[in-house]
């Protein structure tokens, strides 16, 4: 029998981090590996693994920390002899994981952070658990930076694999002028937010960048796509009454969570990403492989990814302002803003193609012979 992999994903939400999960579980089966994804039932990952014909494990757990009953579950599974590692991708994980692991030491254990950390875990339990870590995989150098020194993991035992694009599925052929006419006549500029409509995404923001774009006569819609934080209603409430408020009806749209987001972002002229703390920012890499130009806050690991005047334009975190002007900026000058998106697009398939970064991936899980 194969070996494979355990998959651990115990988050009931749907965001970048479970759709990581569920590409990461999609690619594995696809390139001939076997692989099983612990996570909740009835959850939109594990209801999208099985859409796809993908081996789950129904895991609800009761608390984030030693839970007797996710323990049973997670050891009962790696004592079958299924599998030779196990990825878990979020680090709290690791309080029912370790413990399953006992005595099973042929098994490795790899994991990827999604997250800044803020707070220092380097007490005696926290040791202990990550002493049983083989590999943490950050996303960025910056992040990298941060977990080495809020966690007892050793400098040898951290590993760099950003996210990836798949550039099949995101590039500029999937531009559509019959989406842009729904929203923008041919002298106007279409800017796209990607972005749960969560406040504390810089999306308020967006709305002050409509505000200076209109003051300054330049011709512009903005499209926000996503929906409200599954539990936390009420910030799109807040955004269509500031809209209204400023006379931005028209101009800044909230269009909710779409499955087109792939010719979305194509048909977009500048891809704005007002976040002021991403760990890495997915939908920055999507818009380089679609060959759109980038406005991005210069905060969390995104400094990593974009390099200011060269494949996007870098603001400071939360100045509504700065993003316009950078804005203004690509509708002055079209030549710049074709260029920096034509070095995005390069640089999406010489640093973040899956087919590249996935065997990375395989060969930290001990999958490459």
């Amino acid at each position: 029998m194969q070996k494979g992999t355990l998959q651990i994903c115990l988050s009931e939400a749907w965001g970048g981090l479970e759709m990581v999960a569920f590409e990461v579980a999609l690619k594995m089966k696809t390139n001939g590996h076997f692989v099983t994804t612990v996570c909740p039932p009835g959850s939109p990952l594990e209801k999208n693994l099985q859409k796809n014909g993908l081996e789950t494990i129904p895991l609800k757990r009761k608390n984030k920390y030693f839970c007797v009953g996710s323990i049973r579950t997670l050891r009962r599974a790696l004592k079958t002899g299924r599998y030779s590692a196990v990825l878990i991708e979020q680090m709290n994980e690791l309080w029912q994981v370790v413990p399953a692991l006992i005595g099973l030491k042929h098994i490795r254990l790899v994991g990827i952070s999604h997250t800044f950390l803020g707070i220092s875990k380097k007490d005696f339990l926290h040791r202990w658990l990550y002493s049983r870590l083989n590999s943490l995989i950050a996303l960025t150098e910056i992040h990298k930076q941060n977990l080495l020194a809020k966690l007892p993991v050793k400098p040898e035992a951290m590993q760099i694999i950003p996210n990836a694009v798949d550039t099949e599925k995101f590039n500029p052929h999937k531009r559509s002028e019959s989406f842009r006419r729904q929203y923008v006549k041919p002298e106007e500029l279409l800017i796209g937010v990607v972005s749960r409509l969560d406040l504390g995404k810089g999306v308020m923001e967006v709305v002050h960048v409509g505000d200076f774009l209109k003051k300054w006569k330049i011709p512009y819609k903005i499209i926000v796509v996503g929906s409200e934080t599954a539990g936390e209603g009420g910030a799109k409430a807040i955004l269509e009454r500031e809209i209204s408020e400023r006379g931005l009806t028209g101009h800044v749209l909230l269009i909710g969570h779409r499955s087109d987001i792939e010719t979305i972002i194509a048909s977009l002229d500048v891809l704005l990403m007002p976040s002021p703390t991403e760990t890495f920012g997915r939908v920055l890499i999507e818009a380089m492989a679609s060959g759109v130009a980038i406005v991005a806050s210069n905060g969390g690991g995104v400094p990593n990814i974009i390099n200011n005047d060269q494949n996007g334009l870098l603001v400071p975190a939360l100045s509504a302002e700065s993003m316009a002007k950078a804005i203004a900026t690509y509708y002055e000058d079209p030549a710049k803003r074709q260029r920096l998106a034509q070095n995005g697009l390069a640089c999406a398939s010489d640093l973040y193609d899956y087919r590249k970064l996935d065997q990375k991936l395989y060969h930290i899980l001990g999958l490459c012979n």
